[in-house]
């Protein structure tokens, strides 16, 4: 049972700021999972929108937890699309710092032409 929100974060962001980022593959491993690589790379086309998506839903989620992009390693969240649900969804490592339990994390990404835009919102259980 859902009792309090605890706390809301908000990202937005242009989605062509990650065309020219598209072929520099270490520095998009320094910031997505390889899971959030591997979706983004079926997108084809897509693919920048799939990156910001992800991007605005990490920064969100930072946000959220009152963490700086540098407190904790960007690529132990990712944001993925999950085929048996059919929706995209915080799968979390171990080693990540945003807590596992106790908390239940909502995140939602919007797009708009080249805009993409997520809330995450946290509650205490």
């Amino acid at each position: 049972m859902i009792s309090d929100m605890v706390s809301i974060g908000h990202d937005i962001c242009l989605i062509d700021r990650f065309e020219p980022l598209l072929h520099r593959e270490a520095f998009l491993k320094t910031i997505f999972g390889e899971q959030e690589l591997s979706q983004a790379d079926r997108r084809n086309h897509h693919q920048c929108r799939y990156l910001a998506g992800s991007w605005v839903a990490k920064e969100s989620l930072s946000k959220a937890f009152g963490l700086g992009l540098f407190d904790w390693h960007l690529p132990d969240a990712q944001w993925i699309h999950l085929e048996q649900q059919g929706y995209r969804s915080w799968i979390f490592t171990e080693k990540c710092v945003i807590p596992k339990s106790g908390y239940v994390v909502k995140t939602s990404v919007s797009y708009e032409s080249n805009v993409a835009s997520a809330v995450t919102i946290v509650f205490k259980i």
